[in-house]
Protein backbone atom coordinates (compact mmCIF):
# COMPACT_ATOMS: atom_id res chain seq x y z
CA UNK A 1 0.00 0.00 0.00
CA UNK A 2 1.20 3.17 -1.00
CA UNK A 3 1.87 5.97 1.90
CA UNK A 4 1.37 9.63 1.46
CA UNK A 5 1.27 12.76 3.65
CA UNK A 6 -1.71 14.34 4.19
CA UNK A 7 0.02 17.87 2.56
CA UNK A 8 -0.29 16.34 -0.79
CA UNK A 9 -3.57 14.91 -0.32
CA UNK A 10 -4.88 18.05 0.63
CA UNK A 11 -3.00 20.10 -1.64
CA UNK A 12 -4.12 18.05 -5.10
CA UNK A 13 -7.06 15.64 -3.63
CA UNK A 14 -8.70 15.15 -6.91
CA UNK A 15 -5.43 13.77 -8.69
CA UNK A 16 -4.83 11.48 -5.71
CA UNK A 17 -8.40 9.79 -6.41
CA UNK A 18 -7.70 9.54 -9.82
CA UNK A 19 -4.86 7.30 -8.87
CA UNK A 20 -6.41 5.16 -6.99
CA UNK A 21 -8.89 4.70 -9.18
CA UNK A 22 -6.85 4.30 -12.12
CA UNK A 23 -4.04 1.50 -10.48
CA UNK A 24 -6.44 0.24 -7.92
CA UNK A 25 -4.37 0.10 -5.13
CA UNK A 26 -5.27 1.97 -2.14
CA UNK A 27 -3.68 4.85 -0.74
CA UNK A 28 -2.71 5.30 3.30
CA UNK A 29 -2.44 9.09 4.19
CA UNK A 30 -0.63 9.67 6.84
CA UNK A 31 -0.25 12.91 9.22
CA UNK A 32 3.20 12.97 10.29
CA UNK A 33 3.92 9.34 11.68
CA UNK A 34 0.70 8.36 12.42
CA UNK A 35 -1.86 6.60 9.88
CA UNK A 36 -4.43 8.96 9.11
CA UNK A 37 -6.91 7.88 6.28
CA UNK A 38 -7.52 5.07 3.75
CA UNK A 39 -8.41 5.87 0.31
CA UNK A 40 -9.58 2.74 -1.65
CA UNK A 41 -10.82 1.88 -4.59
CA UNK A 42 -14.61 1.08 -4.97
CA UNK A 43 -14.56 -2.27 -6.55
CA UNK A 44 -15.13 -2.82 -10.37
CA UNK A 45 -18.60 -3.75 -11.53
CA UNK A 46 -16.77 -6.46 -13.97
CA UNK A 47 -14.75 -7.42 -11.07
CA UNK A 48 -15.12 -10.67 -9.59
CA UNK A 49 -17.92 -12.35 -11.74
CA UNK A 50 -17.81 -15.42 -13.49
CA UNK A 51 -17.89 -15.14 -17.66
CA UNK A 52 -20.85 -16.47 -19.12
CA UNK A 53 -20.42 -20.01 -20.87
CA UNK A 54 -21.14 -17.95 -23.98
CA UNK A 55 -18.19 -15.59 -23.88
CA UNK A 56 -15.84 -18.60 -23.25
CA UNK A 57 -17.37 -20.41 -25.94
CA UNK A 58 -16.87 -17.52 -27.90
CA UNK A 59 -13.46 -16.99 -26.44
CA UNK A 60 -12.40 -20.91 -26.86
CA UNK A 61 -13.26 -20.83 -30.85
CA UNK A 62 -11.64 -17.68 -31.27
CA UNK A 63 -8.46 -19.29 -30.47
CA UNK A 64 -9.37 -23.14 -31.64
CA UNK A 65 -11.72 -22.77 -34.21
CA UNK A 66 -15.57 -23.22 -34.15
CA UNK A 67 -16.98 -26.67 -32.49
CA UNK A 68 -18.99 -29.03 -34.74
CA UNK A 69 -21.60 -30.80 -33.05
CA UNK A 70 -20.26 -34.29 -35.55
CA UNK A 71 -18.27 -36.38 -33.75
CA UNK A 72 -17.59 -40.25 -32.82
CA UNK A 73 -18.42 -41.59 -29.86
CA UNK A 74 -15.43 -44.18 -28.79
CA UNK A 75 -17.35 -48.10 -29.57
CA UNK A 76 -18.56 -49.73 -26.21
CA UNK A 77 -17.09 -52.78 -26.25
CA UNK A 78 -17.16 -54.81 -22.96
CA UNK A 79 -14.31 -56.46 -21.49
CA UNK A 80 -15.64 -60.05 -20.79
CA UNK A 81 -12.96 -60.81 -18.10
CA UNK A 82 -13.32 -57.64 -15.93
CA UNK A 83 -16.94 -56.45 -16.30
CA UNK A 84 -19.56 -57.38 -13.39
CA UNK A 85 -22.95 -56.67 -13.57
CA UNK A 86 -23.58 -54.47 -10.65
CA UNK A 87 -26.99 -56.16 -10.35
CA UNK A 88 -26.00 -59.25 -9.55
CA UNK A 89 -24.70 -60.63 -5.68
Amino acid sequence: MKTIEFDEVQHDFPAVCRAVASTGQAVLVMCGHEPLVSIMPLPRPDAGREKSVWILRRQFEARHGVLTEDFDLPSREIDEERWEDPLQD
